[in-house]
């Protein structure tokens, strides 16, 4: 079996923030956090791996990078729909972490690459427009 790169570890320890602020940031379980760090688990799913570091604010290049030391393929629209369910698990409470509206843009970006579209306009609040290629 494969020992892949402990990248991820050092990444979380080096955030100087406990398992439990990075699970609630995160949406990943405290118990899977555990594990990860006490060795249990070599090959972390990729959507664990991108939600972790949403959650530590890394950009969607940077993401890419560590998924490859794990050998998966970039992000791709297929992958949003796990991605977005560890998001809808997370718990902010407090001031623990900045959270940073840009890397979900960029996740959205990386989706309208994967789909063809060529423009869209955006518009100031939480909706995006889109339009494809063949629009007006």
């Amino acid at each position: 079996m494969r020992i892949f790169p402990q990248t991820l570890n050092r990444i979380i320890e080096g955030s100087g923030l406990n398992l439990h602020n990075i699970s609630q940031a995160s949406g990943v379980s405290d118990t899977y956090l555990s594990k990860l760090a006490k060795g249990k688990i070599n090959r972390p799913g990729k959507d664990k791996i991108t939600s972790i570091l949403l959650a530590l604010n890394f950009t969607i290049s940077d993401i890419n990078q560590i998924l490859s030391n794990y050998d998966y393929q970039p992000l791709c629209r297929e992958d949003i729909p796990d991605i977005l369910k560890n998001n809808r698990a997370r718990k902010i409470t407090g001031g623990n972490l900045p959270q940073y509206d840009h890397i979900y843009f960029d996740l959205l970006l990386v989706v309208l690459e994967q789909i063809g579209v060529r423009k869209f306009w955006l518009k100031t609040g939480p909706v995006a427009f889109l339009c494809h290629e063949n629009c007006i």
